[in-house]
């Protein structure tokens, strides 16, 4: 379900994913789940939207976003998401972090399409997701 998929991760300077786990750890798992799978890593939001556009217009477009719950900007890339003249849905989820605004902040977040927050928890997002879109598009999963 994984293969091929092109997923980005993107950290937070501020903050950690809640549980003391590292986006580097979730990556090494789905990997394990799934070699062929494209994993990149951001270590801050500050480019998020260039390296979208660069990786749909060079590349190939991602299949989703990961960002660390950050107090200072996950708001911020949320509302220039929603606002971005994509021509395809990038699906973009939260992860919760060690934030002191966590809770509340995640509260107030528009247009995240899922709050994760663990290892398991975001491994089974994307299964559920990848699924979703296979069964959208007619693919069977048993063919995966």
């Amino acid at each position: 379900m994984l293969q091929g998929r092109r997923i980005l991760l993107v950290d937070s300077p501020h903050s950690r994913p809640k549980g003391g786990w590292q986006l580097i750890d979730l990556a090494r798992k789905l990997l394990q789940i799934q070699p062929s799978a494209i994993i990149h890593l951001l270590e801050s939001s500050d480019k998020l939207k260039a390296t979208v556009v660069q990786a749909a217009s060079d590349v190939a477009p991602y299949d989703v976003i990961l960002q660390v719950f950050d107090e200072n900007s996950t708001h911020l890339e949320l509302e220039a998401h929603r606002k971005s003249a994509l021509d395809y849905d990038l699906p973009f989820a939260v992860i919760e972090s060690d934030s002191q605004e966590n809770q509340r902040g995640i509260t107030a977040l528009r247009g995240c399409d899922r709050v994760v927050c663990s290892i398991a928890d975001t491994a089974e997002y994307l299964f559920q997701l990848f699924e979703q879109n296979m069964h959208l598009h007619g693919f069977d999963s048993s063919e995966d």
